[in-house]
């Protein structure tokens, strides 16, 4: 605990106009200002800069930094306010990380050995990026969200922007139309999978099958955002009594088809089909080979 404290003027240097710049310093400890070799330690010092804590030469209009070291390089672009943790370890004592904020434009910065983070409001978005062009996360104006969108200053036109790859380990569920570029796969690795079993039953199975036209019902759904028009498909309760493994319900009850599981069923029902054409045509070819000798005769 420290019994006595102490705050007392300083002189240091002169300003532009020749006279002495004065700053303000606060001290504690056991002496006093004017007992030598027992003066209070600084702990806080106001110059015409800024307020430094843990520093006597402040860089911004406030800077925090480590009460051991002095900083070896400045906030850059003069924000309104600079934290610094200096580190402790080796000679150099870098000023490294460190945050600053720019209350006239909005703006904040972390860097640690180079790498500096920005924050910042552009145009009404929000943004986290390095560098000039790329953001790691946006928010526009509008709401819409990017992730690693390109363009200065980047700005998504659509609810959700991911410029880059994109892992998903769950569900991802949409209510209206989802559009590639590129290739849509499901793993299908034989290193992954046991208990395999040929698909039996498949052309009869495809036979009591119906598929319908219907339209939507959008105005009792708004929320599904449901396409307009006339559609093709399944009913996915008469679907469920055939093959069960296309269908799925959710919490609500509602039920969904993963339509893309039906292509293994129409190869095997094709492969049934084609053993019955060719064995009709060898009937075909055993009559018409008695046709031809009866005829001869």
């Amino acid at each position: 605990m420290f019994s006595y404290s102490a705050a007392y003027f300083s002189q240091y240097g002169y300003n532009t106009w020749g006279t002495q710049a004065l700053s303000f310093n606060v001290g504690t400890g056991t002496g006093g200002n004017n007992d030598p070799g027992n003066e209070p330690t600084e702990r806080m010092r106001i110059t015409e800069i800024g307020v430094g804590i843990g520093t006597t030469a402040p860089m911004a209009a406030m800077q925090i930094t480590s009460l051991n070291y002095m900083p070896e390089g400045a906030v850059t672009n003069t924000p309104g306010i600079g934290f610094g943790v200096q580190n402790n370890t080796g000679s150099g004592h870098a000023y490294s990380p460190r945050i600053s904020l720019d209350n006239g434009k909005g703006n904040a910065n972390v860097a640690n050995s180079g790498n500096q983070w920005n924050i910042d409001n552009y145009d009404g978005s929000f943004r986290v990026f390095q560098g000039s062009t790329n953001a790691a996360f946006v928010i526009g104006a509008n709401g819409n969200v990017g992730i690693g969108s390109t363009g200065f200053p980047p700005a998504p036109d659509v609810k959700l922007e991911v410029c880059g790859n994109m892992e998903v380990m769950g569900w991802i569920k949409a209510t209206g139309t989802i559009t590639t570029d590129g290739t849509i796969t499901c793993s299908s690795d034989l290193r992954f999978k046991k208990n395999i079993s040929p698909l039996n039953n498949a052309l009869s199975n495809i036979l009591s099958l119906r598929g319908v036209n219907y339209d939507w019902r959008i105005n009792e759904f708004p929320e599904k955002n449901f396409s307009k028009g006339n559609q093709i498909g399944f009913i996915a309760q008469e679907l469920e009594k055939v093959y069960p493994e296309f269908v799925f319900t959710d919490k609500d009850g509602y039920k969904s088809v993963d339509y893309s599981r039906l292509t293994p069923i129409l190869v095997e029902a094709i492969k049934e089909q084609q053993k019955i054409i060719d064995s009709y045509d060898k009937r075909l070819k055993v009559l018409e080979e008695l046709l031809g000798t009866k005829a001869q005769k």
